[in-house]
């Protein structure tokens, strides 16, 4: 005689009851005065960031609480022997980031003193508070490093100081022809016919200067990426070659601190969206944080993500020619918009705990995902969402 036991399984209705209280189980509660987080979820955060090995926040670009937050939160990343700031900008770029910093002091970044060219060749630093936010990690100790492409409007910064260190006549040639495009074309960076950048990075192969060789390469790369989007072409592999140099960059930084082997020093990252999550997108990235949590993980460390959103207020549109002011609507109240959301919220699954609530929101996903197979109702943006950061804040 055989007994099959039948466990009854539960409705639509009983497994979101389920899903809301483990949400309201897992808040943390928080305080923000417009300056600084506080209350027991700061605490909780700070304990986060000093037991992970990396700390990785995915945030909303061009929202400024954002930056004052991410700055308190390397600030406590530094105090617990964070070592590296890992910034969403170019290698070549940061590199020059930190040698300003150490020559010149943080308030050069936001006094007025630095090169509006050198500004400008920096993703996001037309935004006052996020020089204000690398000033704050230079002065907490941290060394800032970049492993994304070089900016869009950075090509003015470089052409001039690979005019200036041009040693043959093919070197001038190579950047001569740059100059005739930048004449004519704003996002030359971009639009520029790959041939240009080519034989730019041709020509300075054998310069004596390994940061003229690094910037010819940089920008080869870098109009690879992003010339789909400014003329048109298949932009998913574009963002596929984007999350690979990125990867790869971070390896090449990592191996040059640690010697073989070794798992490197402890690093802070703030990066857009889901470059910070474990996750695999609809372009078929494998995200930057992916690779780290793979790395943590055979390094027997861990790696701890936090996505930091808006929910009030406005922010600005990024990723065009212009930033426009937008209300900021939570991901998850705008059809998964994120970046550059200008969806009203609607009513959703996580209403309750976000449009609902007064004050910051900080979530604690994990006990959520551990039971992720049930919850049949997320949509497959939330379920990204929801198994890729181990926390979320709003």
């Amino acid at each position: 005689v055989f007994f099959v036991l039948v466990t009854p399984i539960a409705s639509a209705d009983d497994r979101q009851a389920e899903f809301h209280a483990l949400i309201e189980a897992h808040t943390h509660p928080l305080t923000w005065d417009g300056a600084s987080l506080g209350g027991e979820g700061a605490d909780w955060l700070a304990s986060e960031i000093a037991e992970a090995h990396y700390f990785m926040i995915g945030e909303r670009h061009a929202t400024a609480d954002i930056a004052v937050v991410s700055a308190q939160l390397f600030r406590v990343a530094a105090g617990k022997d964070y070592t590296h700031a890992v910034l969403e900008i170019g290698p070549v770029i940061g590199g020059e980031l930190q040698r300003f910093l150490a020559e010149q002091g943080p308030d050069a970044l936001t006094n007025g003193d630095a090169d509006p060219a050198f500004l400008n060749a920096i993703a996001f630093f037309g935004f006052q508070e996020e020089r204000v936010f690398v000033a704050d990690v230079h002065r907490a100790g941290m060394t800032s490093a970049g492993l994304d492409h070089e900016f869009i409007f950075s090509g003015d910064f470089h052409r001039a100081r690979l005019k200036t260190a041009a040693q043959t006549p093919a070197q001038r040639e190579a950047v001569a022809a740059l100059d005739a495009i930048a004449a004519e074309q704003p996002y030359y960076v971009g639009s520029g016919e790959p041939a240009i950048y080519e034989a730019i990075e041709a020509a300075f192969a054998p310069h004596d200067e390994e940061v003229m060789r690094e910037t010819a390469r940089a920008l080869r790369i870098t109009n690879a990426i992003y010339r789909p989007f400014v003329v048109g072409g298949p932009v998913s592999w574009s963002n596929v070659e984007r999350e690979n140099y990125v990867k790869s960059n971070w390896y090449q930084l990592v191996r040059a601190i640690a010697g073989p082997g070794e798992l490197g020093p402890r690093m802070a990252f703030k990066w857009g969206g889901t470059h910070s999550a474990p996750a695999v997108d609809e372009n078929a990235r494998i995200m930057l944080g992916t690779f780290v949590e793979d790395w943590a993980t055979v390094h027997g460390v861990t790696s701890f993500n936090l996505g930091i959103d808006c929910n009030a207020g406005q922010s600005l549109s990024t990723g065009g020619s212009e930033f426009v002011p937008q209300d900021c609507v939570s991901w998850f109240l705008s059809g998964g918009g994120m970046q550059n959301s200008t969806e009203e919220a609607e009513e959703r699954l996580f209403t309750r705990h976000l449009s609902e609530k007064a004050g910051p929101i900080l979530i604690d996903f994990r006990p959520v995902r551990e039971h992720l197979s049930r919850w049949t109702f997320l949509t497959p943006e939330e379920r990204r969402w929801v198994a890729g950061f181990d926390a979320y804040l709003a």
